[in-house]
């Protein structure tokens, strides 16, 4: 099964932090990995409406 893995970060504070993409990224992996899934992986580097 392909699923979608959506990584998202609205601060630079949140991309320095233990939860910027890559982090995102290795937490659903290790998931689909788990489950014996295969992702594709959606990423969204945008800044906050705030």
């Amino acid at each position: 099964m392909t699923v979608y893995g959506y990584s998202r970060v609205s601060t630079e504070e949140q991309a320095g932090s233990g939860l910027g993409l890559a982090a995102q990224r290795e937490a659903i992996d290790a998931e689909a990995t788990r489950r014996g899934w295969t992702v594709e992986h959606v990423t969204d580097a945008g800044v906050s409406g705030s």
